[in-house]
């Protein structure tokens, strides 16, 4: 599958696909609200009245505010899912309290972006 755009920002690489959009950090980056400002603007201009969903492939070790979400599920009712690809033990033990501030959207950990791909594509076509 090959995305239909893709960003080269400074706190990582974002990939719009069809349904759902990447978002890959470089190492040992804060995702911040000026970072999530950004990713809004791009959902919004990819996304605006379509259901979609959010990879995050975390490689790396990096710094993120899960009460973002919050702000994400307001701004954006049609996202439909939030998968989070990792093999890191701090990134999996940290998801089950990012999953505890996802109210609107269905949230998975996957090992392989492979099947993040297949499950959020199963969820936004539902």
């Amino acid at each position: 599958m090959r995305a239909i755009k893709e960003y080269d920002m400074d706190f990582g690489v974002v990939e719009i696909f069809s349904h759902f959009l990447v978002n890959t950090p470089k190492p040992m980056v804060h995702i911040g609200k000026k970072e999530i400002e950004k990713l809004f603007e791009i959902a919004q201009q990819h996304f605006a009245n379509k259901p979609f969903g959010f990879i995050a492939v975390r490689k790396h070790s990096i710094s993120f505010d899960p009460t973002n979400y919050v702000q994400t599920q307001k701004r954006f009712p049609n996202l439909k899912s939030i998968a989070v690809v990792s093999t890191r033990a701090l990134t999996i033990n940290f998801f089950d309290i990012e999953k505890k501030l996802i109210n609107n959207a269905q949230a998975k950990l996957f090992n392989k972006k492979e099947d993040a791909f297949e499950w959020t594509l199963d969820v936004i076509k539902r």
